[in-house]
């Protein structure tokens, strides 16, 4: 039984989810990484959770919640335009120089 379940996009179609799970009285945590379609990596706090057999059956049924509450399809994806990308870049950029700008003549770098 899935209690709670958060959908997190990031770019390229990447999605995280965590999921609560709870079994016979017993709560388990579990996170999931889809990319497109396919489950790519996966976490659980049950004792079987990060088997290299595969997916648990909490992963499972957090895997399965997600695929019915989006129909199989990932939410849209995070999108930033060139110009807000532009800015991010010139403001780190000047960010950096600063640093460099402003550390001591005599500095040690350890």
């Amino acid at each position: 039984n899935v209690s709670e379940m958060k959908i997190s996009t990031f770019w390229k179609g990447e999605v995280g989810v965590k999921g609560v799970c709870e079994e016979q009285g017993k709560t388990y945590r579990v996170s999931l990484y889809i990319k497109g379609s396919q489950l790519r990596d996966y976490s659980c706090s049950c004792a079987e959770g990060n088997s290299y057999k595969g997916p648990c059956a909490h992963a499972k049924a957090v895997y399965g919640a997600y695929q019915k509450e989006c129909g199989g399809q990932a939410p849209r994806p995070v999108y930033t335009d060139q110009e807000v990308r532009t800015m991010i870049r010139e403001y780190t950029n000047g960010a950096v120089s600063y640093t460099h700008l402003t550390l001591p003549t005599n500095a040690v770098c350890r």
